[in-house]
């Protein structure tokens, strides 16, 4: 859900009584009626563009780190925090360590595989990593170092290498996974290519890698393909084994298809042939189940539980192994490209607004973000007889409500104008506030000094019974953000 809250001050000056009319506006932007026990869902985006290729991570601080791209950019948001412009670019991955600092990977708009973080508040100038236009993948140790695996062309026999890249030793390194390679004999064509890598560390920082992989066999008049999916990790001095052979049908790897079980087992989600497979490539030793004709599947972890969410019907589902298998499923919400992040559940996921594709957040838990100035008063000057009107903005989660104050002693003090009083009198040079908070007292958000010349003023406040039905609800929050903006009336 997202909140906007719209505060106007509406001023009638004549040469006798003057006219004060304040109108609050609140305006709720939801989507469709929550399913799956009651979940929040929350509109993440409101753009007039489509989004898409969402990735989220979660912090060890529970704070969520999500990007995406929209006309040839790369967006971040923290939470329902600011949309920040990353880079541009396209197909981003985000990972953030303990520190809770954000790092991006993404392709360049012109190919060329880049990595950046943000420091002091400022994504830094991105660094490329290698050329190539494929895919690109992170996450980030206990440590805070970035673990990075791309497709890349290291020994000169096309872009078809998966590398593995990180700065564990401070600046970065890289190392061939799998070479891939291909040439042609007489009209056949044989070689490997690998694609689509996914890398995670786990607890003891060991990495574990997955990929595509396609053998090419031939010669003139005949071909053979085949297709797996790879895996390595570092742990337990290094182990790679592959999914079965399933003969020439393409495997398809989601953009978030490795995860890991409490154990640091690895777990892996694929596709193959119209059939979703959940593996775990154990110790050298593959095994999986088939979990059917599902569609764009995306899984995570925390502790015992690996979440699944996939699209079904047009729909968002999710479901959850504890340990024992998948349970039943959730109906999450209409939408597709869903991605999971698991301390409590959050799936980011896209859905038309009926022009552009959005991207949508449905949890089981409250986000909370604390209020914020959307939009401050402006002075202005004007003449007996017109209009002045003063509008300030809030935003917040949960929605803060927006009150205006009055100060009888110079701006030293301010009270709340009450509900109860319908008219109230304000004598020349009498400071007012626009006040918003997620419980009583509320604290000031924007300030707007009014000086006026006549003796007297006469208010009528304004407010709407679904902007009351809020403030009783919000008032159970404590979260607060104090920010002062000044402005003045001149006559």
């Amino acid at each position: 859900m997202v909140n906007c809250f719209t505060a106007n001050r509406i001023f009638k000056f004549s040469t006798g009584l003057f006219l004060f009319i304040m109108t609050i506006l609140a305006m709720i932007i939801s989507p469709s009626v929550t399913q799956a026990d009651e979940w929040n869902t929350y509109q993440v985006t409101a753009s007039n563009g489509s989004n898409a290729n969402i990735d989220v991570d979660i912090d060890s601080n529970g704070i969520l780190h999500a990007v995406y791209e929209r006309n040839g950019n790369i967006y971040y948001k923290s939470g329902l925090g600011n949309e920040e412009l990353v880079a541009p670019g396209r197909r981003p991955a985000v990972a953030a360590g303990p520190d809770g600092i954000p790092q991006v990977v993404f392709i360049g708009l012109s190919g060329g595989n880049y990595y950046t973080t943000r420091a002091g508040g400022v994504w830094q100038t991105p660094i490329n990593l290698s050329q190539g236009s494929s895919e690109i993948d992170i996450d980030v140790d206990s440590n805070n170092r970035a673990h990075i695996v791309l497709v890349a062309d290291m020994l000169g026999d096309h872009y078809v290498d998966i590398v593995y890249v990180n700065n564990t030793g401070g600046a970065f390194s890289a190392e061939v996974i799998w070479n891939g390679w291909y040439w042609y004999d007489g009209g056949g064509r044989t070689g490997r290519y690998y694609d689509n890598p996914r890398v995670r560390v786990d607890s003891t920082g060991a990495y574990h890698i997955i990929a595509s992989h396609h053998a090419v066999d031939g010669a003139p008049g005949w071909t053979e393909h085949a297709y797996y999916v790879v895996y390595k990790t570092s742990a337990g001095g290094g182990i790679e084994s592959s999914s079965p052979y399933r003969g020439n049908v393409e495997v398809v790897l989601p953009y978030n298809a490795l995860a890991f079980a409490s154990d640091n087992d690895a777990r892996i989600i694929y596709s193959q042939n119209g059939t979703v497979y959940y593996a775990s490539p154990g110790s050298g030793s593959w095994t999986e189940t088939s979990l059917g004709a599902l569609s764009q599947p995306a899984i995570n972890s925390a502790g015992v539980n690996t979440g699944l969410a996939y699209v079904s019907d047009s729909n968002v589902m999710y479901m959850v192994d504890s340990g024992t298998g998948f349970g039943s499923p959730l109906i999450i919400d209409a939408g597709f490209s869903p991605v999971v992040a698991l301390g409590s559940t959050f799936i980011y996921y896209l859905k038309s607004d009926g022009s552009y594709d959005q991207v949508f957040l449905k949890t089981d838990t409250t986000l909370e973000s604390a209020p914020s100035v959307t939009q401050d008063p402006e002075n202005q000057a004007i003449t007996y007889g017109n209009n002045a009107v003063f509008t300030a903005g809030a935003s917040g989660m949960p929605a803060p409500d927006v009150q205006w104050q009055m100060s009888t002693d110079g701006g030293l003090t301010f009270e709340n104008i009450e509900g109860k009083l319908p008219t109230l009198s304000l004598s020349s040079d009498r400071p007012l506030h626009l006040a918003a908070g997620n419980s009583e007292p509320f604290l000031p958000i924007a300030l707007a000094a009014i000086p006026l010349l006549q003796p007297r003023l006469q208010l009528t406040r304004q407010m709407s019974p679904r902007l009351l039905q809020l403030k009783i609800k919000c008032m159970m929050e404590q979260r607060m953000l104090r920010l002062i903006r000044k402005r003045s009336l001149e006559l």
